[in-house]
């Protein structure tokens, strides 16, 4: 999947705001709000150099110098203690010394001590990003009132940097740096759910399933936090949604009931505050699947409901699985309905219409099969089960009636289509129709079997038509020689616009 940030950042910091540029002091700024983690001598002479730092950011100059000072100031111990005194208001500045530094020319996140102005164990390695969410974690704790400046802190721009550099890592398939990038950015802030997401993307790259549903379940925890990250919500609801169905697929006893549960929940957390209409219709499609296979019929029957009330808001391919579910989950009146509602809506849809005859036939409506075949042979005449559709709507009728004349005339026609059923050669099975609306392309494929004594050749001409029956697009292909008894695969494409179904030319 690709990732990507939400349409808005929070507008990242200036300098000013904590340095006292343009007359605004720290204490002020700090006064001004609620957050008030308190002002000593050492905190106040650190202060000095960050208002250092923002005149130097202001004239575009390398202000490392100021802010190596003001974190010397901050963590310098006083004279009567071995441990820093005023830890909040010295944990304040420090936490944004540090990440202001961090936007400075050739400062790296990690190195030794010394080499960023920290007067304690000079020779000790630190992480710049790490060190500034100790110092942050200290002021929240102490001063709960301070978390929404804080939280404002923690998004700036080397947690930026390592969010956008990790998202075009996993975009680019560098999934072990993508995973360094995201830890870098968890470092200095939990809360946004993208780094969850990138480490998801790279689990899942990685076949490491529970891990990755793992990350998905903290990247939706964390976009459920706050409304600004609405899309990646419903971007990891979906992720969660789709990858617990796909690890579904592939498990196997006791662990295949567990993960389809919670694929049917987490696919019902999106059906009920999605907003794509195209994957809540997916996700009611594949928690119905999953249900039945599941044997929960009251499960089945709640998700399902709604494609049966209203099979006009979901698309032709979500209407027409959902009449084959229905098929599976032997109910036949439901099936009639779903497929009569794709067939309306494109009478040239050779899947509904077969399903529709077979339907019907399941339904005990005989009456209604043939009109349906009329309509499918026509679309699809060298295939010999749906001359067999003939045959069993015409067995159902003769059930039905006790009448002398109608059952010679049904049996009759009984015999006539299965024999032409039996003796149809060419046999046409088609394996795939596909339309690209944006490539304006469609495809036509499957096999061609020779039911013949002798080799032969076969021409077939396939017309791709529009919403209105209108012919779009045509190609002629031939096959063959074909072996006595034999297959051989064929295609045929377009480049049209508007495709919604096909129709080929009876082949002798």
């Amino acid at each position: 999947m690709t990732i990507s940030l939400r349409s808005a950042i929070p507008a990242l910091l200036c300098v000013a705001s904590v340095a006292g540029a343009q007359g605004t002091t720290p204490a002020a700024t700090a006064a001004a709000s609620a957050c008030d983690p308190g002002i000593s001598q050492a905190v106040a002479k650190a202060t000095l150099f960050l208002q250092q730092a923002a005149t130097s950011v202001n004239a575009k100059q390398d202000a490392s110098k100021p802010l190596k000072l003001a974190i010397t100031a901050l963590t310098a111990p006083t004279k009567d203690s071995k441990e820093i005194a005023d830890s909040v208001g010295r944990a304040y500045y420090l936490g944004q010394a540090y990440i202001l530094l961090l936007q400075q020319p050739g400062v790296t996140v990690t190195g030794p001590r010394s080499s960023y102005g920290i007067a304690t164990d000079p020779s000790a390695n630190i992480d710049l990003m790490a060190a500034a969410d100790t110092a942050f974690n200290l002021v929240e704790a102490a001063q709960p009132a301070c978390h929404k400046e804080i939280a404002e802190w923690r998004e700036q721009k080397p947690w930026l940097d390592a969010i956008q550099g990790a998202i075009a890592a996993v975009n680019s398939q560098q999934y072990d740096s993508a995973a360094v990038l995201a830890k870098r950015a968890l470092s200095i802030d939990r809360h946004a759910p993208y780094a969850y997401t990138v480490l998801a993307s790279v689990a899942s790259n990685k076949n490491d399933y529970p891990t990755a549903i793992a990350m998905m379940r903290k990247a939706l925890e964390a976009a459920s936090a706050d409304t600004v990250y609405e899309d990646a919500r419903q971007s990891s609801m979906y992720d969660l949604a789709n990858t617990l169905f796909s690890q579904y697929d592939a498990a196997t006893g006791a662990d295949k009931t567990t993960i389809g549960r919670q694929a049917i929940e987490a696919w019902e957390t999106y059906i009920a505050q999605g907003k794509n209409d195209a994957r809540i219709a997916r996700g009611e499609l594949v928690s119905s699947q999953i249900a039945l296979a599941l044997k929960d019929t009251a499960e089945y029957s709640k998700i399902y409901a709604p494609i049966i009330a209203n099979p006009a808001k979901y698309g032709e391919q979500a209407v027409l699985n959902a009449g084959v579910l229905a098929t599976q989950a032997d109910r036949t009146s439901d099936a009639v309905t779903l497929f009569a509602a794709v067939a309306t809506r494109n009478p040239y849809q050779r899947d509904a219409l077969k399903n529709l005859a077979a339907s019907y036939v399941g339904a005990k409506q005989p009456e209604k099969v043939a009109a349906v075949v009329d309509k499918l042979v026509s679309l699809d005449p060298n295939n010999a089960s749906n001359w067999l559709l003939y045959a069993y709507g015409y067995s159902g009728l003769l059930k039905d009636t006790k009448d002398k004349v109608l059952t010679k005339a049904y049996t009759d026609s009984l015999i006539k289509y299965n024999a032409k059923s039996e003796k149809m050669t060419p046999n046409l099975e088609v394996k795939e129709f596909t339309v690209d609306s944006a490539a304006k392309t469609a495809v036509l494929s499957g096999t061609i079997e020779n039911r013949g004594a002798a080799a032969k050749s076969y021409t077939i001409r396939v017309d791709f038509l529009d919403k209105t029956g209108a012919v779009v697009g045509s190609q002629s292909v031939t096959v063959g020689p074909v072996a006595p008894k034999a297959s051989m695969p064929f295609k045929a494409t377009a480049t049209a616009t508007g495709v919604v179904g096909y129709r080929y030319q009876p082949i002798v």
